[in-house]
């Protein structure tokens, strides 16, 4: 059949698409393949039964990030047998930093983390806290299982020094006594053994002296 010829005189072929026709099927058929391939990888029998352990692990993982974001970090204990006495002032002084703390609710100890513990320590020996010495039997009772000779030594060392100091301090004019024990360990290597010494450090109180009869019990 002959082309139709309009008015203006040009002609138009019958069979020539128009410009504003979309064929349908040509849109998003590369986004509907990968759809199709995806879903037929996760109907794979081997896919499917892998798929709870990997939510599982992949629960794990969540869980392990949720719980290093919020957990709390490690503690270390500041002083070992500090006196009741000196917690609190302590505490208002860990406070007054910014520095946080915890109290073990069964010993009352007062720790801190170990990022901030030196930095506590330090504030600390600064504003002479703690004034008191440990108590002996604290300082035993806190010995790790498994501890070596040496260490078991030092603490023992450590404990009759507190006690001396401790002994000390029941002197009124004393405020605050320091006791550094100098014990040859003994040993089968050695014929001669030197005799023990010991340093003593007080701090009186405002006013107050020792007696001759007082520096010679405590020397």
């Amino acid at each position: 059949m002959a082309d139709l010829v309009p008015a203006g005189g040009q002609v138009v072929p019958a069979s020539a698409p128009s410009p504003n026709l979309v064929r349908v099927g040509q849109s998003g058929g590369g986004a509907g393949a990968m759809l199709d391939r995806v879903k037929g990888l996760a109907a794979q029998p081997a896919v499917r039964k892998s798929m709870p352990a990997a939510a599982l692990v992949g629960a794990l993982g969540v869980g392990a990030m949720i719980w290093s974001t919020l957990a709390q970090p490690p503690q270390r204990d500041l002083f070992a047998g500090m006196a009741d006495s000196d917690k609190a002032a302590v505490a208002d002084a860990l406070k007054s930093s910014g520095i946080g703390y915890t109290v073990d609710r069964a010993t009352g100890a007062l720790s801190v983390s170990e990022s901030d513990y030196y930095q506590a320590k330090m504030l600390l020996a600064q504003q002479g806290l703690p004034k008191a010495a440990p108590e002996a039997d604290s300082l035993l009772t806190s010995m790790p299982m498994g501890a070596s000779r040496a260490v078991e030594g030092e603490r023992v060392r450590g404990a009759q020094e507190a006690d001396l100091a401790r002994t000390i301090e029941a002197i009124d004019s004393v405020e605050h006594a320091k006791v550094h024990l100098a014990v040859e360990q003994p040993s089968v290597f050695l014929r001669d053994r030197a005799a023990p010494a010991a340093s003593v450090m007080l701090k009186l109180r405002t006013g107050r002296s020792l007696s001759d009869t007082q520096v010679r019990a405590i020397a």
